[in-house]
């Protein structure tokens, strides 16, 4: 194995969605810690129960692999990560979390609807248009100075997936247009009015 290869399946691992936004949360952790139960409550629904879902449909053959590559698997799996991210959004709203976790809710639930309903009919790059989604939520959670240092993950991820053979660069720009998409309109909904 060639150490590119190497590189892409660390990259692809370390910034799977399901990895990438417990990374998140766990930096929004250590910057508030008084939210630790809220947060808790969001990685559980964004988070633990898509993976839950993802292991259990895998041990009995539903998906074929770790990252649902197939588009027909990927109809049955990303429906039900999207009940997960609405009852996760609407427990943000209902114990009325801080706005910054709304909108992050709101943005994510966002990008796994686009990217559930473009899946339908087009495979798209989940990893890529996720780690676009979260570069934007800490450029605007901590400035985009802060945010600098997590800029290089989305070109570092989309590198990977074509290194993986896992996307065409379509799929992968698609799946960036996604995530910038989602967070374009989180912020034109709601995010003037939470001051960010």
């Amino acid at each position: 194995m060639r150490g590119s290869h190497r590189v892409a399946i660390f990259l692809s691992t370390l910034f799977n969605p399901l990895v990438y936004c417990t990374l998140f949360l766990g930096a929004l952790a250590f910057w508030r810690s008084a939210w630790a139960w809220r947060l808790l409550v969001v990685w559980l629904g964004l988070v633990a129960g898509p993976a839950t879902l993802l292991y259990w449909g895998h041990a009995r053959g539903i998906w074929s692999d770790w990252d649902v590559s197939r588009r027909e698997e990927r109809r049955t799996y990303m429906p039900g990560v999207v009940g997960f991210a609405g009852v996760t959004a609407a427990s943000a709203w209902g114990f009325q979390f801080p706005a910054v976790l709304r909108f992050s809710v709101l943005a994510i639930a966002i990008w796994l609807v686009l990217s559930t309903v473009v899946g339908f009919w087009w495979k798209i790059s989940l990893h890529v248009g996720g780690t676009v989604g979260i570069a934007g939520l800490a450029a605007l959670v901590w400035g985009l100075n802060r945010a600098l240092v997590v800029a290089w993950v989305p070109v570092a991820v989309a590198w990977a997936r074509l290194v993986l053979k896992r996307h065409t660069w379509d799929q992968v720009i698609a799946g960036a247009f996604a995530g910038a998409i989602a967070l374009a309109i989180a912020w034109l909904s709601w995010g003037p009015t939470i001051g960010l």
